[in-house]
Order: C-alpha cells, then sequence, then structure tokens
C-alpha cells in the first residue's frame, strides 16, 4: 500500500510520527460510456463555452460562486497563508466511548502506523485506549479541508482513524415530510440513553452488560425492549422475530451478490457467450499536411463574397 499523508498524533506534549493509509478499497464494478455506433469511449473536454477553448489543467482557476455566475477567486497561495495547524499533525482534543458517537458522523477510515521512531509511542497510546476501552475525537486535515475524525483501535493491532462530518453537515431529519405523519407516542417506555439521541437505548457488551459510562441493561444482551402488559400483538411479534435474528456480528457472512452476478456477466461475454465483445476501430491518423492542402483547396473553391 502506499500512503496518502505522513504526520504526527498530537497527545498532549507528545508528538507521535505516524502514516496514513486507505483503510478501505472499493471494489465496485465500473463502466466507461461508449459511442454505441462504433464502440469508441467517450470524451469529456474541459470547455469554455465564452472563449470557444479546450481549456489546459494550466488554463484552470479555483473559484468560490457567491452568487449565481459571480465568483471570488482563490489562489494556492491563499490556502497555504490560511491557519491550518493540523495540517500535519492528527491533533488529539478529547476521549470519549465509541458507542457516544452516532455512526451518521463517519466517513471514510484510514489506517495508521507508526514512522521511524515512533513505534514505541504508538504503541503507548494504542494500549492505553484499550485498556481505557475509549476512543480519541480529534482534527487532521486532509486535501484542504480540516475534518473531525475518531482516532481508535482496530483488532488490537493498529490505530484506526476515521473522518467525521461536522454536527452542521448533519441533515436534520424533520426535513423528511413522511415523519410527520408517524403517531408521536408509541407506548413504548422510554430506555436509557434514547434522550442522548440513542432510540434503541444504550449499547450493551457482548455478555449483556453496559459498558463503562454508561446506565446498564444487563441481563438483556440484545438490548430489546422488555413487553409490558396491553402492549400490542404486533409489536411483540416482532420483537420476538428480532430476538430470533440477533447473532454476533460476522462480516464474513456478506457479500456483494450483485457484483459477483455482473462480474460473471462479463466473464461470459468475454467467453462469446453471452452477446458481443466490442473492439472499436482506432481512430484514423491525421496527416497535418495533406489535412491544410485539403483545407486552402476547399477555401479556393468557395465563392468571392461581392462587396455591398
Amino acid at each position: 500500500m502506499r500512503s496518502v499523508w505522513k504526520g504526527v498524533i498530537s497527545f498532549g506534549l507528545v508528538n507521535i510520527p505516524v502514516r496514513l493509509y486507505r483503510a478501505v478499497e472499493e471494489r465496485s464494478v465500473h463502466f466507461r460510456q461508449l459511442h454505441a455506433a462504433c464502440g469508441t469511449p467517450i470524451r469529456y473536454r474541459r470547455w469554455c463555452p465564452r472563449c470557444e477553448v479546450e481549456a489546459t489543467p494550466e488554463d484552470l482557476a479555483r473559484g468560490f460562486e457567491y452568487a449565481p455566475d459571480r465568483f471570488v477567486l482563490i489562489t494556492d497561495e491563499d490556502l497555504e497563508g490560511l491557519p491550518l495547524p493540523t495540517a500535519r499533525a492528527v491533533e488529539i482534543l478529547d476521549f470519549v466511548r465509541l458507542q457516544e458517537i452516532d455512526p451518521i458522523y463517519f466517513e471514510r477510515t484510514y489506517y495508521l502506523e507508526p514512522a521511524e521512531g515512533g513505534e514505541k509511542a504508538y504503541a503507548l497510546l494504542r494500549r492505553a485506549m484499550d485498556e481505557r476501552r475509549c476512543v480519541a475525537v480529534a482534527k487532521v486535515a486532509l486535501r484542504h479541508k480540516e475534518s473531525l475524525c475518531c482516532l481508535r483501535t482496530y483488532q488490537g493491532r493498529v490505530l484506526a482513524l476515521a473522518t467525521m462530518a461536522y454536527p452542521d453537515e448533519i441533515r436534520p431529519v424533520d426535513a423528511l415530510p413522511g415523519l410527520a405523519r408517524l403517531p408521536r407516542e408509541d407506548g413504548l417506555p422510554v430506555r436509557a440513553g434514547q434522550a442522548a439521541g440513542y432510540p434503541n437505548g444504550l449499547p450493551a457488551g457482548a455478555n449483556g452488560a453496559a459498558l463503562p459510562g454508561h446506565a446498564g441493561q444487563a441481563g438483556n444482551p440484545t438490548g430489546a425492549a422488555v413487553p409490558e402488559a396491553g402492549m400490542d400483538r404486533e409489536l411483540e411479534l416482532a420483537l420476538h422475530l428480532i430476538d430470533r435474528l440477533t447473532t454476533p456480528f460476522d462480516p464474513q457472512r456478506y457479500r456483494d451478490r450483485y457484483r459477483e452476478a455482473l462480474v460473471a456477466l462479463v466473464e461470459r461475454k468475454l467467453a462469446g457467450r453471452d452477446g458481443a465483445v466490442v473492439h472499436p476501430e482506432p481512430a484514423p491518423v491525421i496527416d497535418l499536411l495533406e489535412a491544410l492542402r485539403a483545407s486552402l483547396e476547399q477555401a479556393g473553391r468557395r465563392q468571392p463574397v461581392s462587396s455591398p
């Protein structure tokens, strides 16, 4: 793997040199758009409609649209002059319980490995976080953006960093019109954690005991509500169904069946068993001298425009 960022973990007065790697490799099957008539890949151009020219990367500028078709130009020098203390550091701000962070905040996950000279401090931080069963809320600057992030241990061996959305980037659920049609009171008992934003109550440990720092639901490992007298029969059946389907999470049980079927379809086509394989003809090589001569001949055949 190739690192995408180098810097330090800033932990109090300790700086731990690290390298950042993408933890997730996207496996989706991607398609190219072809011209149906000849099977040639479609090419997209950076086209300026005002100057009617194709722009090169050197011709491009960065602009912020503050009003329709009105822009403020932002240069590389402008961005470099902004105060960004996290440009080369994962700055730890707080330590919290992972269960206190709603998954809606998480974006992309990276691995952090210790760079030369940082092995001892890296291992120390990893062990201390495991002992306290906590994660770190931090900030880091990636791709001209200072991101909130969660630093945690993964598989007891490595520190993983997940970039997070800021609170004002989470769209409010009140914007969903369908929620207004739901009854506001469903008759269910309110469990610990619902007021704090956990609709299913605070998460429990694998043995049913509450995690440190949380009011617990010991003896109820699934975290399901206990039916009360008079509860609707439909709800009781739904709870029993959830209990029957509750199992320890094993990611190996889940496969991308659509991708597998798509790969099999491509393999059948390549084998000639289903449809045709397109081999577009190469574009003809234009002789520039002949093209100029033909253009001159065509121009010479034009009728002269009479003066008014």
